[in-house]
């Protein structure tokens, strides 16, 4: 409470209270508008304070209590002008307020101000390593999409994809090429294994050989529609035959082509994971400025969102102290030395009058009795 109390008698307050109201047209602050009694009249007229000085007058007229036990300060101001007194009281006390409100207000203002500023720079700063991040990338053929991906990374991964499918591809092709070699003699095994879609021809082929064996059984090889059957069974067979031949072969090449697909694979990916090693390392200061960048971001973010709650907080200009009463205009004058004033002027009376009636009776060369001019003619 000391300091607050030290606020309110302040230089600058009390300069402000004269300036308000007007003290230094009043007598009783300013020496110069004074009225002079005789022989001070005599004396060269005092001059008209300043500023400083008239600030440094109404201090003298302030005063200011803290209540016990509580954190409660009383201000009081001393005048002749009972409305003068009440109306220096409460201005002191409403300059208390505005000075703590200012002083919050300012506060917040120099916050914001610190934001904004290191914001511009962060942001600077987050556009020059977004810049130098961009040269790096294109420089170590870093992929910028992919955070910390490489052009040979991403060129790997396809390729690894790519060599999963051909060789599943592979082991497809080598299985029905498989079956159909293990198949053996059995051409109806072997054409199913490589050439499912000669399934109608086959129903076909099994269709007439039961009809060429009921056939022969009833008649004779000369047989008009012996012979016939025959004949379409025999072109049947030869078209499934040429057909299934076809099948094989394509077979064949497809694990032929699969197989070198694969190998192609295999050697494009060991010459790319070469390539990767190699960019991993080159790509290392790329992901020390993806971090910086990072960061940069991460407090430009943070900022921003202190901006906002800053803006948002009124409690930061709101005073901590108000006024519980104003001051009222005193009824009669106050004065906590009356007694002491009042002693001390009778003594002081006294003191003076002995002084004077000594200085009488010094001075004095008057003759008072007879005795006194026999002495004073011989």
């Amino acid at each position: 409470m000391a300091s607050q109390s030290a606020i309110v008698l302040a230089l600058p307050a009390a300069a402000a209270i004269a300036t308000r109201l007007h003290l230094d047209q009043l007598p009783e602050f300013n020496p110069a508008l004074r009225k002079r009694i005789f022989p001070l009249s005599l004396l060269p007229a005092p001059a008209a304070p300043d500023a400083a000085t008239l600030a440094q007058i109404v201090q003298t007229h302030l005063a200011v209590s803290v209540q016990p036990g509580a954190r409660v300060i009383a201000v009081h101001f001393s005048a002749r002008s009972p409305d003068l007194a009440a109306a220096g009281a409460n201005l002191a006390m409403q300059l208390y307020l505005d000075q703590g409100r200012d002083v919050a207000f300012q506060a917040l203002n120099d916050a914001q101000s610190w934001l904004e500023t290191h914001s511009a720079q962060v942001q600077q700063q987050l556009d020059e390593t977004e810049t130098q991040l961009a040269k790096a990338r294109a420089g170590a053929g870093v992929v910028a999409a992919t955070q910390g991906s490489t052009l040979t990374g991403e060129t790997a991964s396809r390729l690894a994809a790519s060599l999963v499918e051909a060789q599943a591809a592979l082991a497809m092709a080598r299985a029905r090429l498989d079956a159909a070699t293990e198949a053996g003699g059995d051409a109806a095994a072997a054409n199913a294994a490589v050439a499912p879609n000669l399934l109608p021809l086959r129903t076909q082929q099994a269709q007439l050989a039961s009809q060429v064996k009921s056939l022969a059984s009833e008649y004779g090889p000369a047989y008009p529609a012996l012979v016939t059957a025959r004949a379409q069974l025999s072109a049947v067979t030869a078209q499934i035959d040429a057909e299934a031949g076809r099948e094989m072969q394509a077979a064949r090449a497809d694990v032929a082509a699969d197989e070198a697909q694969v190998r192609t694979l295999q050697a494009a990916l060991a010459h790319i994971r070469i390539a990767s090693q190699t960019e991993d390392e080159e790509s290392a200061p790329v992901r020390a400025l993806e971090q910086r960048a990072e960061a940069g971001r991460d407090m430009l973010r943070a900022m921003t969102l202190q901006a906002g709650q800053l803006a948002q907080d009124a409690s930061l200009t709101r005073p901590e102290a108000r006024i519980l009463s104003m001051a009222a205009v005193p009824a009669r004058p106050e004065s906590k030395h009356y007694a002491m004033v009042l002693s001390a002027a009778t003594v002081l009376g006294l003191c003076l009058g002995v002084l004077l009636a000594g200085l009488r009776d010094t001075l004095d060369r008057s003759l008072r009795s007879g005795n006194e001019v026999r002495a004073a003619l011989g």
